[in-house]
């Protein structure tokens, strides 16, 4: 039996750099290919432990009227605070991996997410799923936990309408058939899309019972000594949202909902103006700026190490894109 691993990644940092070795450490021992898939260029030390890489430089996200966003509701304001769009891009890498995977006659794919570290004894699990779904004729497996009961979206009524999509077994045939996922914008509208690719994935599985196993459990439970799904992105936001009572003052927010520590450098014009340390469990903090052309920089660590560097220009042009990314109302 030939079967190939997927990771799916954006190491764009040293945190995510390092997650995505330690999961590729870990699952070597099972002996399957391993193909890494990423919209950013991959280390040449990460190329050399794996099969295969593809890199493909189109990160394109979905426009944030079609994608889920954050809500935060205080004394003093409300919020909703755009995700990215990530899952079209997500979408496209699973598109990659399973096209390739089928050509190259692979039995079964596993497509994992970078920020999932297993344990040497939870990894041998893996092989155990697989052996366990040609003994019962299941063409794919995912985590479906009946607790977890989310809106439906457009499909039916709320309820457990959710597939985790951090760690997915298939035949490729098989999901490239039934989840077609898309590789545009174009495809994502035409194919019956959510605004999530787990409350897609579940809504497409369910006509295939008798070819699915549905796993009554969250991944990290299943695989209960190991990281799994470490990096939880749309946690922590901080963004530059639109004032709807005030569009000349657009406001810095920053709302952590992760249980990681984050600490944020906020700088206008180079000079370094404020720090904020952020411990997580729905910690909150706001900044006001006015529309005057100055160029506002957030430098931001995620447990001491550094995440990321956002870039904000307060110019009447930009006011729009503040719109787009949040809204903030204040009572």
């Amino acid at each position: 039996m030939k079967n190939l691993i997927g990771i799916t990644c954006y190491p764009i940092n040293v945190r995510q750099v390092k997650m995505l070795n330690e999961c590729i450490d870990s699952l070597k021992p099972l002996g399957y290919d391993i193909m890494v898939i990423s919209h950013y260029p991959i280390d040449i030390d990460i190329q050399k432990k794996v099969n295969f890489v593809h890199y493909d430089s189109d990160n394109s996200f979905l426009p944030s009227e079609m994608n889920q966003h954050n809500f935060l509701v205080t004394d003093f304001f409300e919020s909703k605070v755009f995700n990215s769009g990530h899952a079209l891009a997500i979408s496209k890498n699973m598109n990659t991996l399973y096209n390739f995977a089928q050509n190259m006659d692979y039995d079964y794919c596993i497509c994992v997410e970078f920020d999932c570290k297993f344990n040497e004894d939870d990894v041998q699990k893996i092989p155990m799923l697989i052996n366990n779904m040609r003994l019962n004729n299941k063409k794919a497996l995912v985590f479906n936990p009946s607790n977890h009961i989310v809106a439906s979206c457009h499909y039916e009524e709320n309820g457990p309408n959710y597939c985790e999509t951090c760690f997915i077994i298939s035949q490729p045939k098989f999901f490239l058939d039934t989840f077609r996922p898309p590789r545009n914008i174009n495809e994502w509208l035409n194919n019956d899309m959510c605004y999530t690719l787990e409350i897609t994935l579940c809504n497409k599985l369910k006509y295939f019972k008798s070819d699915v196993e549905f796993i009554d459990s969250y991944s990290c439970d299943f695989f209960n000594k190991s990281s799994i799904n470490q990096h939880r992105y749309g946690l922590f936001n901080c963004d530059m949202i639109y004032n709807e009572k005030n569009p000349n003052n657009p406001i810095l927010l920053i709302n952590n909902i992760h249980n990681d520590k984050y600490k944020v450098e906020i700088f206008k014009n180079g000079e370094h103006i404020s720090t904020v340390n952020s411990e997580g469990n729905g910690h909150w903090s706001y900044f006001l700026f006015e529309i005057d052309d100055s160029i506002v920089e957030t430098v931001i660590y995620q447990n001491d190490l550094y995440l990321e560097t956002k870039t904000f220009e307060l110019s009447i042009d930009k006011i729009e894109n503040h719109r787009k990314k949040g809204i903030i109302v204040f009572k």
